[in-house]
């Protein structure tokens, strides 16, 4: 099977090998840091916030799909399609995937 490439960086040493199927590599990172309970924070795209951005912690994970994760935000859920995740930073500030544009 071919790999499926990426216009990104992502740390892979945080990932775990799969069963020889695609697995979406974010999906993969979210879920490792959900069950692992690491914490990390992350940036994503939101056009209603002011600068555009918005963060969220691993401790607002709801779910962890296969396209998107879903957050809790002041009692609302809210989904966030992975590729509108710009930055995953661990709490000790590693930089696990960073794809802001220079």
């Amino acid at each position: 099977m071919s790999q499926h490439p990426h216009p990104f960086k992502i740390q892979t040493s945080i990932l775990t090998p799969t069963s020889g199927k695609y697995v979406n590599p974010m999906k993969s990172l979210f879920n490792k840091l959900k069950w692992t309970g690491q914490r990390a924070y992350f940036w994503y795209i939101n056009r209603g916030a002011q600068g555009g951005e918005e963060m969220a912690t691993t401790d607002d994970l709801v779910e962890v799909g296969s396209n998107g994760v879903v957050i809790s935000t002041g009692g609302k859920a809210k989904y966030i399609p992975y590729h509108r995740i710009v930055e995953v930073r661990l709490e000790d500030g590693r930089v696990l995937l960073n794809r802001r544009r220079s």
